[in-house]
């Protein structure tokens, strides 16, 4: 009796649990995979760190446009909702990379002398933008580069713009740019003929 008792339990069990389980052919098969729209961002500012493309122009090559590296940045944004986010990321100084690390984003530059272009995503322009450079040379790919930092040379930027010079030389560049919400480091390498 004890085992008759225990084997219908047991069936009522298992039948109380395939209904209960069972999936009604009038609910929405997606209802558990919808995320809630994100909140909208106030001030139309980007939702993350706008990249840097730089576009080398010359009378004597034809116009190159490279997306350079991003690098150590910082960023945040707020909420019509009142709430905000941000964000960091570390990256190694430029000429902590070693020179494969540059591949693709090395601008040639021709003979005489030509503009390199600084022209950032999203329209957003920063609030400050300041450029130096050191020579390729010096991108060893060691981490510990202080004795290197004191041989960057200030660019002076113009309009969105530097200036350069075919001198035979490469040269490693780095773009900070500083924005009300952020900031962040790019860098590129130029070879000269």
């Amino acid at each position: 009796m004890r085992r008759t008792f225990v084997l219908c339990l047991t069936i009522l069990m298992l039948i109380t649990f395939s209904i209960g389980c069972g999936v009604s052919r009038e609910s929405d098969p997606n209802q558990f995979s919808r995320v809630p729209p994100a909140p909208k961002i106030l001030g139309g500012v980007p939702a993350s760190v706008p990249t840097l493309d730089v576009i080398y122009t010359s009378d004597n090559a034809p116009q190159q446009r490279v997306q350079t590296a991003k690098l150590t940045s910082s960023w945040f944004v707020d909420y019509e909702d009142g709430t905000g986010l941000y964000s960091h990321a570390d990256a190694f100084h430029p000429l902590s990379l070693d020179t494969d690390s540059y591949a693709e984003i090395t601008i040639q530059v021709g003979g005489g002398s030509g503009v390199i272009e600084l022209q950032f995503s999203d329209d957003y322009q920063p609030s400050s933008v300041s450029v130096q450079h050191w020579r390729a040379e010096h991108a060893t790919g060691r981490r510990d580069i202080t004795e290197l930092l004191d041989k960057g040379e200030l660019v002076e930027i113009s309009n969105g713009s530097i200036h350069v010079t075919a001198d035979g030389q490469d040269y490693i560049y780095e773009v900070y740019a500083q924005w009300p919400n952020g900031s962040s480091f790019y860098a590129f390498r130029t070879e000269g003929q």
